[in-house]
Formats: C-alpha cells, structure tokens, sequence
C-alpha cells in the first residue's frame, strides 16, 4: 500500500469529518475508564494534525493529580525522552508530537521505567491496533524503552479505522484503542467486524474437538506468543476433587470486599460461558470477551501457520482468561485447576502466592490415575519451589503423598484443622460458625453456603487470607465477614422454594453426592424427597446411587446436556434392577420441572448430578416456578 496516497486519504478524510465534540467524546471515554483511573504516571502527546485533540485532556490529568509527562522529540535521530509537566505551560503548541526543548520552569526529566500508561499517537490504525503514523517512528522505538507492566492505549476516532494501513518494520501494535462509542482492548474494532459474543464463544467451544491433551508445551507457546500475560499477574492456585468452585468464589469473594480488583477462573460454567472468567465477582462483559478471544485466535492462527498444532478448548479459555485479567491488571487471580493439576494449562503459572489442596478423591481415573495416591501426585504437583501452601483434610493415602511432594519443593506446608471452625447454629438461609485459626479469629460470623462441608471450604478460605495477611496484604475482620455474609455459590444446594421446597445441587461425583446427602438429613430429616437425577456416564455412577437412592421418595431420571452423559432411560433401568424401585425418566428438564406439583407444600424437590444439567434446570426454574 501506497503510504502516500493513504496519508492523502487520511488528510482529505479529516477536513471532512473532523469534530471536536468527538474528540471531548472519546477523551471522556479515556478518563471514565479503570485504564485512566488506575494509571499515575502517564505519557501524553500533544495533538498533531489527525490526532486527537488532547490539550484539555493534560489539564484535567493535571488537576486530578496525575503525573503527566510529555515526550522531547530529537529530529535528528528520532528518539524520545520524558518530561513531566510541572503545570501547564501556556505556549504548549498543537502541531508537534511533542516538546522541542526543555522548558525548567514547568518541566523535569523523567525515566521511562516510571510509565504507568503511554497514549500511543496515530492517525490511522488498523482493527489490530497497528498504527499509522507521519513521523519517523518516534514512539514505536520509544516503546521499547518501557516496563512490561506498563499499558499502551491510542485515542481514535472510529472513522479512522481502517481494515488494512500501511506498515513499516518499526511500527508497534497497542494494547487498548479508545473510540467515542468503547474502550476496550485490541482489536476490538475487529471484534464488530467479524465476530460478535455468540460467534466468540462458538469459536472457542468448537475446539472441543481438539480433545483433552495434557501437557504444557502447547499453552507456553500460545502464551509466549501472547507476551506471557501469567508472568505479570498475582495467583492462588486451586487444585482438588471437590470444594475448588465454593472455596475459589469464597476467597475472591473476600479480596473484592477488602477493595481489591481480583480476577476468578473457574469452571465448568452454569448458564452462560462468561461465569469461566469473572472479574470482582462479575462474569467477563460480552466485548471484552470478544476481544481477548480475537487476540488469542491471531496468536494461535499464527502459530498453527509455523506448524503447531491448535490449542485444546481448555488451553483456550486460560489463555484468554489470563490475558484479561492482565489487561484488567488484577491485583490477584484466583486460579481453579481444570483437570488434575501437573499437567493442567494452569500450571504454567510460575510463582503463586499461594497454593490450595482440596479434598482429593477417585474422579477422572483415566486420566489421572486409578489409585488416591496417583490423583494426589497429580495435585499436588501445583506446587512450586518453595511455595506457601494450605491442604484441606484428606485421606490418609493422599495426604502422605501431597506431603512428600510438599517437602520435595521445601514448600510451607499449612494442614487444615477442623477443629478450628465450628457451626454455631443453621436454617435453610445460612449457618453461623465461630473461626479460631493461629492468625486470625472471627466470631460469630455468617455464611450464606449451608453445609458441614461449606463451614470447611470456609476454613480453607479463611486460611489462605490468614496466609495474604501475613504476607503483607490486609484484609479486616469485618471485610470477611460482611463478604462471607454475601458471597453466593449457584447450583450448590441452592433453595429456591421453601413451600414446596425447590433445590439444585451439583454434586456430580460420589464424594459430592455424599456432601448432599448429609445436607438432606440436616436440613429436611423425614420429608417426602422427590429425587430429580442425572449424571455423566464416566462418573462413579453405582457408588453415587448406593447413597442417594435411600434417602429418595420418589426418582426421576434425566439425561444432562453432555455426550458423555448416561441416557435418563438407561440411568432409570440401572437404579430399577439394582434396587427393585420404581423409577420413571423425562425426555427433558422443562417436562421435569412442569411437572412439580406446587399444591404439596411438604414435600422437597431436588435436582441433584452434572452441573450440564444443573445449570439448565436453574434457569428454567427460574423460568417457570419464580
């Protein structure tokens, strides 16, 4: 492309459309957004021809107390170097990128290292952030100079966005584009191009057909192509069988209360995608979400071009909650293990803060292994040199093995103690439990997640803000327990009703169903329980129904969304020939839930197995019964 001619383009396009309530638009964008807010130090050009007017924008930055520098641009062999502006100096010209000269009286110099943030000049950008610019390449060379941390962001109108500009080898790509209509991360303006959240989410779902491959050299390329985002970021580490889900959003829970920004990463979700990756207890917002996944797909495209082979739909998702969360630039993540722990994409992490053993039991066997002490292995192996870790109460066989993978790392090892929480009292709301740890002591306090295994998942939580604490992070007694009061935990022995009572548990492997078992005989002892089951097919079926079928009234099978799901007919034939019940099945979950009969206000209707199924009878029970 002709650069000439596209310079002519963009001069010919600005006389036409140019308008300065557009630009007052997009700096108001610029300065409602967290990238504004959460920077100190900031680069700030000063406007020339095409690009955005920003002389009000460096007054406000002044007045609101940011440090604001501008660059002193050497012609002659087109380098950079900083300057803060002490005040605003009244001969602050538009028509250059930036100053000419030090001015002592409102100027100092300044270290490039210092940049929170650097407004990246341009006029012309593609969907990518790729920029355009009439200089000698003034700030793509200015840009190498700078921390890693530090967030590049262009200020653009939307009309000069073009599908393709002409590149040299100098030009840099930002980080952020700001329009008058969004600010979000590159390419979001690709994003409205070519895939909305339906086709994003397709996209990413789709490379489920790659498989399940564990291993970590697949995510080390896709992340190194990606700038290794994990490495600039903060983590508490999860790995286990049961407990991962309520005692990650506990412990987010808690960060977000004590005003800290702090990403979760979970799965699987219930009801939309956008649970997986979740932002100060709120699911990634749908533009967001496109765009990281853009970002993720050019650098996987790329990649498959030199011959790699496409990352698996689990790798995917990590990479692209991972680079949200830098964009974000979370203070913590709360990181959940998808599969086992050794080989799992997110134990490409390098240096938690913090790492947490659950409870370990038999699941995924063929993957993991099929004694404890093979699963365990694979757990435990979350653990870093030297790492500070909290370990829930195991079995005796996985307890040996986490802690001798422990000492093989000179890990700091914390055993969780059931003895140090204790259930004070329980309704159907929430239970109050009284906390006596070696750190930290909380009395009296409330937790809307019901359960003997909840007020453990508590402790577990409990123990690894006893650990930030002591590291130098501070959370209040009260920030706890008005964050425990709070935090809610979907499809977990969820009540809906109470008269009759409606619930969902997803407890989709033997150890859960048991947890939900002793919950039915805590909360509704001698009630008509009218059981509503599902469950995948290579779960530990036999052993699950041995303790659900005694506490059922009645049972009813159905066939969660999966293609690894029991069929409701087979699950139904299975439970009549081994126990000689009557048991009838439902094609689907809607025909299930229409059929609770409302009239029977003693009764309790649970549904209970895969969260694929749970997650749709939560949204038609809403649907249809609230």
């Amino acid at each position: 492309m002709d650069k000439s001619l596209f310079r002519k383009e963009i001069l010919a396009r600005r006389k036409k459309i140019y308008c300065a309530d557009t630009d007052a638009k997009i700096i108001e964008q610029f300065q409602d957004s967290d990238l504004y807010k959460n920077a100190d130090w900031i680069m700030a050009y000063v406007s020339f021809g095409t690009e955005i007017y920003t002389h009000d924008f460096i007054k406000r930055a002044l007045a609101d107390g940011k440090h604001v520098v501008v660059p002193i641009c050497n012609i002659e062999d087109h380098t950079v170097t900083l300057s803060e502006l002490i005040n605003f100096p009244d001969d602050l010209e538009e028509g250059h990128y930036g100053i000419l000269e030090v001015r002592e009286e409102c100027m100092r110099i300044v270290d490039p290292k210092k940049l929170d943030l650097v407004m990246v000049p341009g006029c012309a950008f593609s969907p990518s952030g790729h920029r355009m610019g009439f200089g000698g390449g003034y700030y793509d060379r200015f840009l190498e100079t700078i921390n890693d941390d530090c967030i590049t962001v262009a200020l653009i109108r939307e009309d000069f966005i073009f599908d393709e500009i002409p590149m040299e080898e100098h030009d840099k790509s930002v980080q952020f584009m700001v329009t008058e209509t969004c600010v979000n991360c590159c390419p979001i303006q690709e994003a409205s191009f070519k895939m909305n959240v339906t086709e994003a989410i397709r996209y990413i779902e789709a490379t489920h057909k790659f498989g399940t491959r564990l291993g970590l050299e697949s995510m080390g390329r896709l992340l190194d192509a990606m700038g290794n985002p994990q490495d600039k970021l903060k983590f508490i580490h999860i790995a286990g069988t049961n407990g991962k889900g309520s005692t990650s959003t506990m412990i987010a829970t808690i960060l977000t209360t004590a005003g800290y920004k702090t990403g979760l990463f979970t799965s699987p979700f219930l009801e939309a995608f956008n649970e997986r990756i979740q932002l100060n207890n709120q699911p990634i917002d749908d533009d967001s979400l496109v765009a990281a996944t853009i970002f993720v797909k050019e650098r996987i495209e790329a990649l498959m071009e030199e011959g790699e082979p496409h990352p698996t739909e689990f790798e995917m998702v990590t990479a692209v909650g991972l680079q949200y969360f830098f964009q974000q630039r979370v203070d913590f993540v709360v990181l959940e293990v998808g599969l086992g722990g050794r080989l799992d994409a997110t134990n490409i992490i390098k240096d938690p803060l913090a790492v947490v053993i659950m409870g370990v039991s038999n699941d995924h066997s063929d993957y993991l292994g099929n004694t404890l002490a093979k699963i365990a292995y694979e757990k435990a192996a979350i653990i870093k040199e030297g790492s500070d870790v909290i370990v829930y109460p195991q079995e005796p066989e996985a307890l040996k093995v986490i802690l001798d993978f422990g000492a093989s790392k000179n890990a700091n090892v914390v055993l969780v103690n059931p003895d140090d929480i204790s259930i004070l009292s329980h309704t159907t709301h929430n239970q109050t439990l009284k906390y006596q740890g070696d750190h930290l002591y909380l009395d009296g306090f409330s937790l809307k997640l019901l359960g003997d295994h909840q007020s453990l998942n508590c402790l577990t939580a409990l123990e690894v803000i006893a650990l930030l604490i002591r590291k130098g992070y501070p959370v209040s007694s009260s920030q706890i327990k008005k964050a425990l009061a709070a935090v809610v935990f979907p499809g977990r022995f969820e009540i809906f009703l109470e008269k009759p009572v409606v619930l969902i548990d997803g407890a989709h492997n033997s150890n859960g169903i048991q947890a939900f078992v002793r919950n039915m005989n805590q909360y509704f002892p001698n009630r008509i329980i009218n059981l509503f089951f599902g469950m995948l097919e290579d779960k530990d079926i036999e052993e699950s129904l041995s303790y659900l079928v005694p506490v059922a009234s009645t049972i009813h099978t159905l066939t969660p969304n999966s293609d690894r799901a029991m069929p409701a007919e087979k699950m139904a034939a299975l439970i009549q020939d081994s126990y000689g019940k009557s048991v009838d099945f439902y094609d689907t979950i809607e025909e299930a839930i229409k059929s609770i009969d409302l009239t029977k206000s003693d009764e309790v209707n649970v549904f209970v197995g895969s969260l694929y199924m749970i997650g749709e009878a939560r949204s038609l029970i809403r649907k249809h019964l609230l």
